[in-house]
């Protein structure tokens, strides 16, 4: 597997899930000899994404505010 290209998938991926989820649906891939590392990281960055959401997780939750209060947690 190159990683480089599973890895650009995945971020491609995620940021296509977050950020324009209408484009997707009418996106597809097509190839004879089946999925391509790109593809493979592709759909992966979007179930992170989905998985993350249904969790309720952003990297807007971790803000600097919460970034405060674990360091008045060391105190």
């Amino acid at each position: 597997m190159d990683e480089t290209k599973y890895l650009k998938g995945f971020n491609d991926g995620y940021f296509t899930a977050k950020t324009m989820p209408d484009i997707r649906q009418s996106m597809t891939f097509k190839n004879v000899d089946g999925p391509t590392d790109y593809q493979l990281g592709f759909e992966d960055g979007q179930k992170e994404y989905k998985m993350e959401k249904e969790r309720g997780l952003s990297k807007d939750d971790f803000s600097r505010d919460d970034q405060k209060r674990n360091l008045d947690l060391d105190r």
